[in-house]
């Protein structure tokens, strides 16, 4: 089942971030908490759905409304892309657990943000990953095209973007 994300979810949405993100090292507890606020907290606060069966969190989906109000809090990365957020104005991140991937959820928590901000009156969605991740063909099912690929210290990053 695919619902609003509610705070008593936060527990087990930490959980599913911190199983399913690639950076593992950091310097401090510090640099740990700033980097689970950039990229989890600080999108919780705006449009966020999460899969669940039962009581247990599958998996979920963030997104911030409007990238461009955000440039002060942006990873170096972002700023490559700067001219393409105006027309796909809303980021997001999406993290299913491992066991619940390949079974459609994904595909249910894109359907639900993207209804949700066709609502809110939000003209595109976009996110960034490596050019060569494996989830840009995940993307590409669900009808987001290449806005842009740019060199990024040693990889590719793509933008990928939906027109709702």
């Amino acid at each position: 089942m695919i619902r609003a994300y509610q705070a008593h979810d936060y527990q087990q949405v930490a959980e599913v971030f911190w199983e399913t993100t690639t950076r593992v090292q950091f310097a401090s507890e510090t640099e740990r908490q700033q980097f689970q606020n950039q990229y989890l907290d600080d999108y919780l606060g705006q449009v966020a759905f999460v899969a669940v069966e039962g009581e247990q969190v599958l998996g979920y989906i963030i997104a911030q409304l409007d990238t461009l109000k955000t440039e002060a809090t942006w990873a170096p990365h972002l700023a490559i892309f700067r001219e393409d957020y105006a027309s796909y104005p809303a980021h997001l991140h999406i993290n299913c657990r491992e066991a619940s991937q390949g079974k459609g959820l994904g595909g249910q928590l894109l359907a639900a943000l993207e209804n949700d901000l066709l609502a809110r009156g939000v003209k595109g969605l976009h996110l960034i990953t490596a050019a060569d991740a494996r989830n840009v063909n995940f993307y590409k099912k669900y009808g987001y095209l290449q806005v842009a690929l740019k060199p990024w210290k040693s990889t590719d990053l793509i933008m990928l973007g939906k027109i709702l």
